[in-house]
């Protein structure tokens, strides 16, 4: 979600929107485009934005480099969301603009009512798009079910359910009570993995630290506990990359991805059985391993994937 508040003289006026599948740096950007589109003759404007990407690379001449540079960052990558930069700088040069940076979530009351008219238009979007899906009447009706087996980790059911055409089918899901995903990096932008036996594939794999919610534990409790047990490091700043379905096509678990950083090193405690080892790698060195199929694990892929477009929006 973005939004924008557009102030002069006694005039002010709201404008918000939503995108299904973005970033937070995209929306960043965006709030920024749309409040300057929505100028009707060429302005002097004082724009404040939470967003030290987006000010900074005004600022600091992030922009300059990268054009001179051919759109890549100092790293040699190409530099994320070129299409929205190059929207911002055909309206910089029609506008005199002034940046400024404000802290985000703070006592700032314009800051603070954009983060309310972005959820509000995120809560419309999603109902709108819910609205679309149900309208293909594709839901499907629970009838009946029983439970197949109660296991220390998961549940098995079974249901009888009642498609769009009133067809009957049985499907067998999952009940799983989800986990955590922790990407711990070093101030290097080194990642730590733990290596262990995976019975189902019956082989050593490389693995992002993780491990399941207990029930009714919140998962940034459940990522602190097994980022300590399993690898001893606790992490000052914590934040929540995000939550997805592992196979939904006959699993209810949710795995939820945090970013972990300003480490500091301490001792495992692993449970009875559990034995693993702690390796550090590069963020490149971990990229090239999902893209050659050595690390094999979704969530660990995804993890990684994450940490890298994190930096990428950083310019780093």
């Amino acid at each position: 979600g973005w939004a924008a508040i557009l102030l002069f003289g006694d005039q002010r006026k709201e404008i918000s929107g939503y995108e299904a599948a973005t970033t937070n740096n995209r929306m960043e950007l965006r709030a920024a485009i749309e409040g300057l589109k929505a100028l009707k003759v060429p302005c002097q404007v004082d724009l404040y934005s939470d967003s030290a990407y987006l000010v900074s690379a005004f600022t600091q001449n992030w922009l300059t480099n990268w054009q001179n540079n051919g759109w890549k960052n100092a790293a040699g990558q190409a530099v994320s969301n070129i299409d929205l930069w190059q929207e911002l700088l055909t309206l910089a040069e029609i506008h005199t603009i002034t940046w400024h940076k404000v802290k985000g979530h703070a006592d700032n009351e314009y800051n603070n009512h954009c983060d309310k008219l972005a959820v509000e238009a995120i809560q419309k979007g999603r109902l709108a798009r819910k609205d679309l899906i149900n309208r293909g009447d594709l839901e499907e009706k629970i009838i009946s079910h029983e439970v197949l087996h109660k296991g220390r980790i998961i549940n098995l059911h079974r249901y009888n359910v009642k498609l769009s055409d009133d067809s009957l089918v049985s499907r067998e899901i999952v009940h799983h009570s989800g986990g955590s995903v922790i990407v711990a990096m070093s101030k290097s932008d080194e990642i730590y993995f733990v290596s262990q036996f995976r019975l189902a594939a019956n082989r050593v794999m490389l693995e992002l630290p993780a491990g399941k919610i207990d029930a009714g534990e919140d998962p940034l409790h459940c990522a602190k506990r097994e980022l300590k047990e399993e690898t001893g490091l606790e992490a000052k700043k914590w934040r929540k990359l995000s939550a997805f379905y592992t196979s939904p096509g006959y699993s209810d678990e949710v795995l939820h991805i945090f970013l972990a950083e300003d480490l500091k090193e301490g001792k495992q405690k692993l449970d009875d059985g559990e034995f693993l080892n702690v390796m550090k790698l590069s963020l490149q060195d971990a990229m090239q391993k999902v893209i050659y199929g050595e690390i094999e694990d979704g969530k660990t892929c995804l993890g990684i994937l994450m940490a890298a477009q994190i930096l990428s929006d950083k310019g780093l």
